[in-house]
Order: C-alpha cells, then structure tokens, then sequence
C-alpha cells in the first residue's frame, strides 16, 4: 500500500520536465554569471602583472623534458607576498603567466558548500594516508599536524576518471582505486564529481581565457581519450574539464615538491576550502613568491617546473583540491607537446594606453 501512495505522489513526467528545464536555465544563469567575473577578474590582474624578466620558461620546459636541471637566476629574487585583499599573476620574461592567485574565489557560501560536501564524501568513503606528491615512497606523517587529533580527517582521497600507475605508463588507464573499491563508493563519487561540477565549469572557463592555446589542446587529448577510453568517457560525463583528476587532500602541508607526473607546459589549478583562520602560505621559493592560501582561494601555477610547498595552517581545518593532468595520459593518444599562450593573446587582455 506504501508503494502505491507513493506512485500517485510522484510527479508526472511533465511536471519533472519542468522543474529539470528550471534548474537548467539556472544553472545556465549561474555559469555566465561566473564567465563575467572571471573575465572582470582576468582584466584586474592584467593590468599589473608581476614580471619576473631573467626567467624564460619556455626554457624550464625544455629543461624539464631534455631530463636536464632547470636554471635559475643566481641572484635572489625579492621576496614578494601577495595578500588576501586582491587578485595576482606573475609571468615570465614572455609574458607567459607562471602563477594566478584569486583569494575569495569561491566566496563564503560557495567555501562552507564544499567543505561539507567533502568532509562528508571522506566520512563516507573514507580516506587513506599514502604517497604524496612531495613523498618518495610513502607519505609522511609530519605532513598532518593534526593526525591525532579529535574530529579532523587526515588523508587523501583520490577522484580520478583515469590515470596509470607509476612506472605503468604504457598500461591502459583506468580509474583511480578509491573511485573503484565498492559499489557505494562508487556512487558517492559520482555525486561528488557532479557537486563538483559547477565550480570545474568555471575553472574550465578561467582555463580558457588564460591559456587560449594550451586549451584547445588538452581539450583535443580529451576528445580523443574519451573515444578510446569508455571508462573514462562514462566518469568525465559528469567533469566539463580537460583535468584527469582530483587528488582531495584533508588537513595537510606538503614540503616543497614538483608535480612530477604532470606536462611541463600546464597550468594546474588548487582550490583550497575549510574553517582554519591562519597561516598555510603557497611558497614558490624560485620565485620568492609567497601568497595567501585562506578557505575559498584558487591558484594556477606551472607546477611540473616550480617548485612549491604548503605551509601548516591554525585555528581550523582545511581540504585541498589539487586538479591533475597527467603526461602519460596525452602521449598514449598521441600528444607530446602543449603550446603555451602569453597573457597578451587572452581575449581578456586590454592594452593599457600609451
């Protein structure tokens, strides 16, 4: 009898395509919403970009992928900080962008709905203390300061349509083992990825405007890899982005490290949310570069050829999404090589007159 009330109270099937098309149009109003502030953001941070002019990094990826140590200017660089009032970039000797810095990006509302989200996702799903982008063979526990301590989660969570295991590139990719390791889990990450989706939309479009170039690229490898790839064609239905993967990263600092399995051309986004109050500064130390890294901040940074660390943070906790693309991924579907653009050919750019 429970069943049968139920059907009768269900919604027609007219009245579910109404209410679909009204969260569409919605959404659709949110998004171009979101394209106009990062074109108006985009436009802020062109206008005085911080140059660093003795470094090429059309060089450091040439370096990079010849096997070679990159050089660096012998002369210090000034130490430089860049604070939570305002949105930065800093670009190279060719006005090719190095570091996006946008403090507040998702906004308070925007930060509480994802720390949640994901706090909850972990609870569910759990999370696991491993290998680390800054660890050699296994994560390090002074990484967490808070690994003992009541109510904080430590661990990763990786949420990874597709990628292969170090020392495998050559195997067919699949995804990642905490996406694969139950049926439940499953299902929860595909209603992570689909929460996440809206903010990936947005990131895709600053992606696009600051790297016209490279985007149309990884945009191909995608196309490309998602023919050859069912998995990873039914996973990314729900991820408008070229990325490959989120590594979901709870109460963590990570020593200075380079993101070793990413191409050495990309910009790769961090979006950091959470409840903490103090410290937990970005550091490119090549750079002398240190910027804010407070709940709601989105960085872009060349993290295969900076360097770069996350310091211990205070009075809260925090959840970092580090977006990935991974070079075995491009090779396997016949792309080596990423053109870059400079921030002068974004359609964002305005010259400032003479």
């Amino acid at each position: 009898m429970g069943t049968v009330q139920k059907r009768r109270n269900r919604p027609k099937p007219e009245t579910r395509r109404l209410k679909a098309a009204e969260i569409s149009e919605k959404l659709d109003k949110l998004a171009h919403n979101n394209a106009k502030r990062n074109n108006r953001l985009l436009k802020e941070v062109f206008i005085h970009p911080l140059r660093f002019e003795d470094i090429s990094l059309k060089a450091l990826v040439e370096q990079k992928k010849a096997g070679r140590s990159r050089s660096w200017p012998k002369n210090a660089q000034t130490e430089v900080y860049w604070g939570a009032n305002s949105s930065h970039m800093a670009v190279d000797k060719d006005n090719l962008p190095l570091a996006l810095h946008f403090p507040g990006y998702l906004g308070k509302t925007g930060n509480m709905f994802k720390y949640c989200l994901l706090r909850s996702f972990a609870k569910a799903v759990g999370v696991s203390i491993r290998k680390g982008a800054d660890a050699n063979n296994r994560d390090s526990l002074e990484g967490y300061p808070y690994l003992n301590k009541e109510s904080y989660i430590s661990g990763v969570i990786q949420l990874v349509g597709s990628w292969t295991a170090i020392g495998h590139s050559n195997d067919e990719p699949t995804p990642s083992r905490d996406v694969l390791k139950s049926a439940h889990a499953f299902k929860l990450s595909m209603e992570c990825l689909r929460e996440l989706a809206f903010t990936s939309r947005a990131i895709d479009d600053l992606l696009s405007k600051i790297d016209p170039a490279a985007y149309a690229t990884l945009h191909e490898a995608r196309k490309r890899l998602r023919r050859v790839n069912a998995a990873y064609a039914a996973l990314t239905s729900l991820d408008p982005t070229y990325l490959h993967g989120r590594s979901i990263i709870f109460n963590r600092a990570t020593r200075g490290h380079l993101d070793i399995r990413d191409p050495a051309e990309v910009l790769t986004p961090i979006l950091v949310v959470g409840k903490f109050v103090k410290g937990g500064e970005l550091r490119i130390e090549k750079l002398g570069l240190t910027m804010s890294y407070l709940p709601g901040t989105l960085i872009f940074i060349r993290g295969s050829v900076l360097p770069h660390e996350v310091s211990v943070f205070s009075g809260g906790k925090r959840i970092s999404i580090a977006h990935f693309i991974h070079k075995a991924l491009l090779v396997q579907v016949g792309i080596s090589d990423i053109p870059m653009s400079p921030y002068t050919e974004s359609p964002q750019y305005v010259p400032l007159p003479l």
